[in-house]
C-alpha cells in the first residue's frame, strides 16, 4: 500500500473476501510525512487489518518486502503467501502500452519466490480520472 486510494482498497477488498487465515496490509517508508498520513489515514479509517511498516527513509528497498515475505515462509513452509497488488490500469491508448509494457520490480521479484502467490487487482480509470 502506498496511498490509502481507491486502488488500495479495493485490493484490500478483495483481499480480506478471500478469508485468509491472516491478512496485514504492508508498505515501504519512503517518505516519513507521507507515512505518517498513510497511518493517520488507516486509523481514521478504522480498517479491519493491521498495516506493517518496512524500512526507512535511507534503506527502505524493494527488498525489505521480499525478506518479510520470506520471513513469513521461514515461519510457515508449508503455508501459501497471497500478494495482492493493486494494478490501475488505463482507458488511454498510451497509458495502456506503457502499463503492458512495464512491470513493478516487486512483481518480478515475487514471481521468482516458491510458495508466493500474486494477485494483481484491477482499478479502471476513466478518461476524466487520469487528467
Amino acid at each position: 500500500v502506498t496511498a490509502l486510494d481507491l486502488p488500495a482498497l479495493r485490493a484490500l477488498s478483495f483481499a480480506r473476501a478471500t478469508r485468509l487465515t491472516s491478512l496485514t496490509a504492508v508498505t515501504l517508508d519512503f517518505d516519513p510525512a507521507a507515512t505518517k498520513r498513510l497511518r493517520q489515514g488507516w486509523r481514521a479509517a478504522a480498517l479491519p487489518v493491521d498495516l506493517t511498516v518496512l524500512g526507512t527513509p535511507q534503506g527502505a528497498h524493494v527488498e525489505n518486502i521480499l525478506e518479510y515475505v520470506r520471513s513469513l515462509r521461514s515461519l510457515h513452509p508449508a503455508d501459501i503467501v497471497m500478494v495482492f497488488i493493486p494494478r490501475v490500469l488505463s482507458t488511454g491508448m498510451w497509458q495502456r502500452f506503457f502499463v503492458r509494457h512495464s512491470e513493478p520490480r516487486i512483481i518480478s521479484a515475487l514471481r521468482l519466490e516458491k510458495g508466493v502467490v500474486i494477485s494483481e487487482v484491477p482499478y479502471q480509470l476513466e478518461a476524466d480520472e487520469e487528467d
